[in-house]
């Protein structure tokens, strides 16, 4: 990497890694590469990062001190990095495993495990060290297992713009990931600003205070995804969202349990909430299916329920505390 950051321009770190090497195990086939120091940050070159395999390559913070595995700098422009797994990287801040300051940054083929953070982005912490940050972050194919973060998103933290600044994850699976469950948002993904969309993915036995699996601050789409046994400290125990607009598309909810009524699987306090297409089923505990709280007195923003099954959980279907609610073509059951 360090050659790489003095050639500048376009680079690609493939691997080439001979079975006498120490790292090499022959009754798993895996490599590993154990670090026992930070890597070189990445500031002003291109770097794509291509491995065998996540089953074949496992790159960890083995010793050394606190530092995350990948640091993408302010004047990184185009990063990628395929087919590794990225374990034990541990951040004093932002990012536990990867930090995005700019640019675009692809992750494909990825497997995240054990990583923490002391700040946000247990896993990937793309833009929250910036102002403004206008990038796009784009996973798919990738796992991320048993990461973890102080203050927001577990495996996935996102920090866009108002304007601009995407976050996008495809085909992905978020498992045991959490963040502090006093004060922490989004035990797998916490979009604090700008555009995220997330689909087909599946997050289970996520945790967090507020959105065990999802915490979304301004616009999210979330398409054709299952969401198992998230929990959360008080509100959301699957999603929270709070700020612009919020729409979920074919998606299930299923095995959430918590007992106060806001612990739910959606909790909607501010912007536009529309459920489409979707199953909210086999919940346990008071938490309402669709929980929409009141702002100040104020409705917290439109509810729109449509095409949607509400039904064998615990807890009430839906709670509307005030403002604009419309359901339609929703089969709703005890």
């Amino acid at each position: 990497m360090h050659e790489a950051e003095t050639l500048t321009s376009n680079q690609i770190i493939k691997f080439d890694i001979p079975t006498s090497d120490p790292g090499f195990d022959p009754v798993t086939g895996r490599y590993t590469i154990n670090l026992n120091s930070p890597l070189p940050d990445i500031n002003n070159t291109n770097l794509t990062i291509e491995g065998p395999g996540a089953n074949k390559l496992t790159v960890r913070r083995n010793s050394g001190g606190f530092y995350r595995i990948f640091t993408f700098g302010a004047f990184a422009e185009d990063e990628a990095i395929s087919g590794l797994t990225i374990s034990n990287g541990l951040s004093q801040s932002d990012g536990g495993a990867i930090s995005q300051a700019a640019g675009t940054l692809n992750v494909t083929d990825c497997a995240f495990t054990d990583n923490f953070s002391a700040g946000s982005g247990g896993g990937i912490a793309s833009g929250t060290r910036s102002n403004g940050f206008t990038g796009q972050l784009i996973v798919a194919n990738s796992s991320f297992q048993n990461n973890a973060s102080a203050d927001a998103g577990g495996a996935i933290a996102f920090r866009g713009s108002f304007t601009d600044g995407t976050l996008s994850v495809a085909n992905s699976n978020f498992q045991n990931n959490v963040t502090d469950l006093r004060t922490g948002k989004g035990g797998a993904i916490s979009n604090l600003l700008g555009t995220a969309n997330i689909s087909g993915s599946t997050f289970t036995n996520n945790q967090a205070e507020n959105g065990g699996a999802i915490s979304n601050e301004f616009k999210m789409t979330i398409t054709s995804s299952t969401f198992t046994a998230n929990q959360a400290g008080i509100s959301g125990g699957a999603v929270f969202t709070d700020n612009d607009s919020m729409s979920i598309i074919d998606s299930t909810f299923s095995g959430t349990s918590s007992p106060i009524d806001n612990g739910g699987p959606i909790y909607h306090f501010q912007g536009t909430l529309n459920v489409t297409g979707s199953a909210i089923i086999n919940n346990h505990g008071r938490g309402v299916g669709i929980f929409n709280d009141i702002n100040n007195g104020v409705g917290s923003g439109p509810v729109n329920v449509t095409n949607t099954t509400i039904s064998n959980n615990e807890g009430s279907a839906i709670r509307q505390s005030k403002g604009e609610l419309n359901v339609s073509n929703c089969t709703i059951s005890q």
